[in-house]
């Protein structure tokens, strides 16, 4: 008897919930599409067909894991600035907070193993963009009613900018924070991501 087909969509659901699992596991570079057809199947693993009529390569369901995981990701940050239960301060904290998390995900997810160097930095900062275009809009907004409430201080510095530009100052600063050029060191980036939140005070003259 054959298997029972699926919703296509559905299909296609658990192949990026799978391989997130397993990139999560095991890493990019030490999971293989064998790996997740077997986890898909059970005792009688999917054919390698049904994988490519999904996808044309391993690395298009990297892109779209990680693109799936970017759009959680905004979906939590937008939560948690609309949740009036959090204050200002604590909102501005988590964010910073969940950037960290984010890029300790990254490196879970085993992207840092790529050999190449350039494929790997490339690799970097389209993540970075990608992640930081999905929350800036929010994240200015958020900066936007600081100023209106009066909780970020009108610095000089505050005064002759924009919410947009102390927004991009914020994110790409983190991304600078974070980037060194041994990007393998996950060690020194680690340390280097306990410095956002104090970066982000500094940057808003706040507590």
């Amino acid at each position: 008897m054959g298997r029972k087909k699926q919703d296509p969509e559905i299909r296609k659901s658990e192949f990026i919930e799978a391989a997130t699992k397993m990139f999560f596991e095991k890493g990019y570079e030490a999971t293989s599409i064998r790996d997740i057809l077997k986890l898909l199947g059970g005792e009688s693993p999917l054919s390698p067909s049904v994988f490519y009529y999904y996808f044309s390569s391993k690395e298009e369901l990297l892109d779209t894991c990680l693109g799936t995981y970017i759009e959680q990701y905004a979906n939590d940050i937008n939560s948690m600035i609309e949740n009036d239960e959090y204050s200002y301060q604590q909102k501005l904290l988590l964010i910073a907070e969940n950037i960290k998390k984010a890029i300790g995900h990254f490196i879970s997810f085993g992207i840092y193993s790529i050999k190449n160097e350039k494929d790997l930095h490339t690799l970097h900062l389209q993540l970075v963009n990608r992640v930081f275009s999905s929350i800036s809009d929010s994240v200015s907004d958020l900066i936007s009613e600081g100023l209106e409430n009066g909780v970020i201080p009108k610095t000089d510095f505050i005064t002759n900018t924009d919410p947009k530009t102390v927004t991009k100052l914020i994110l790409y600063g983190c991304y600078i924070i974070l980037h060194n050029e041994n990007m393998c060191n996950l060690e020194l980036e680690k340390e280097q991501a306990n410095l956002i939140p104090i970066y982000v005070a500094q940057l808003l003259s706040i507590k």
